[in-house]
């Protein structure tokens, strides 16, 4: 009975993450370009691949990071396949941080932080590599440092305000299983 409750837990997890990345898909879709500076946008749903692959490990990360990427991909008219590939392997690198022991402490500390930085900056890195290729117009470096560290950037915060703001419900959805 034990290992069918932490089944029918874990697929409401799951219909929590998609209802809440299709939120996020909307909201990145809609408002987030209002709050462009010079092109650069925060990306949101990589926020959500983040916390699922902490949260749940590296196989669960990359399949939804895998899946929210070709969501963002179908609707918007970059390369197919190239949000897919970056949310995956973010999903897959944030996965490396997953301690099914200690979710709550990972979650909440200034480590995991650190973690959104470096798997947000890895994902952008490889975003952009491949879809500024071929533009002439600016150096490639230029290119590179504005729109890879600054949507980086830009994305943390959101990240960390999400993480204080909301850390009080991570806690206490972690507990809960």
């Amino acid at each position: 009975k034990l290992n069918l409750w932490k089944r029918v837990i874990m697929l409401i997890d799951y219909l929590k993450y998609i209802g809440i990345a299709i939120i996020l898909f909307l909201i990145q879709k809609t408002f987030i370009p209002l709050i462009s500076i010079q092109m650069i946008t925060p990306d949101l749903p990589i926020l959500l691949v983040i916390y699922i692959g902490v949260r749940r490990g590296q196989i669960t990360g990359l399949i939804f990071g895998f899946l929210f990427g070709l969501l963002i991909d179908i609707f918007s008219s970059t390369f197919l396949g190239l949000s897919a590939l970056s949310y995956l392997i973010a999903g897959f690198i944030a996965g490396y941080f997953y301690d099914e022991n200690r979710p709550k402490e990972i979650l909440q500390s200034y480590f995991y932080i650190f973690v959104m930085f470096l798997v947000i900056i890895i994902s952008n890195l490889i975003y952009y590599t491949i879809f500024i290729q071929g533009n002439n117009d600016l150096p490639y470096g230029y290119l590179l440092l504005k729109f890879v560290l600054g949507s980086s950037l830009y994305t943390l915060i959101f990240g960390v305000i999400f993480m204080f703001t909301l850390s009080k419900r991570i806690v206490k959805s972690v507990n809960e299983v």
